[in-house]
């Protein structure tokens, strides 16, 4: 992990337990990316780099829902943190530009938002204070508290528990 990932989840951790959550705009507007939303666009989010202002930008499409907005931001600033070169030379990084970065780097974004959004020692902190441990079956109520207390999707906190060594039972997802 870069030193600047490591930095990045610091400053999560201490927002969670300074601010009692992630205020994911604030996060980037402090690395220097402007978030912008738009109900015009066709994928959930890209970052681009604009050079006469040299600056980043991170566009996230205002039809999804709130959660999935949160997890977009913290996936882009993810590809500015690893990625930030390709960003810089190819002017502009999504998904939907299929060209630009591997499954791999995608992938690797995918995870680090996750760490960004529900970090390790929060996400510990808070199964302790709703009594869990690594033995406990985790029940569909206990994920939606912590998908809320963390504004994320209940399958984002479901993947996130699993990647940690934590059993969630199956939830139906509607």
């Amino acid at each position: 992990m870069s030193c600047e990932s490591e930095n990045i989840l610091k400053q999560a951790e201490n927002l969670k337990k300074t601010k009692g959550r992630i205020d994911i705009i604030e996060m980037a507007n402090s690395l220097g990316i402007k978030v912008f939303t738009s109900s015009q666009m066709k994928v959930p989010s890209f970052i681009a780099y604009d050079k006469d202002k040299k600056r980043y930008e991170i566009y996230v499409n205002a039809r999804e829902k709130v959660e999935r907005q949160r997890f977009s931001i913290a996936h882009e600033i993810a590809h500015f943190i690893e990625h930030k070169e390709k960003i810089t030379e190819l002017g502009i990084v999504g998904r939907q530009n299929t060209y630009s970065l591997t499954a791999k780097e995608e992938l690797q974004a995918d995870n680090l938002a996750a760490e960004i959004l529900m970090p390790k020692n929060c996400i510990e902190e808070f199964l302790k204070q709703n009594n869990v441990s690594k033995e406990t079956k985790i029940d569909e109520k206990t994920v939606r508290k912590l998908a809320s207390e963390f504004g994320v999707s209940v399958l984002s906190a479901i993947i996130r528990l699993r990647s940690l060594g934590y059993y969630v039972k199956y939830i139906e997802l509607h």
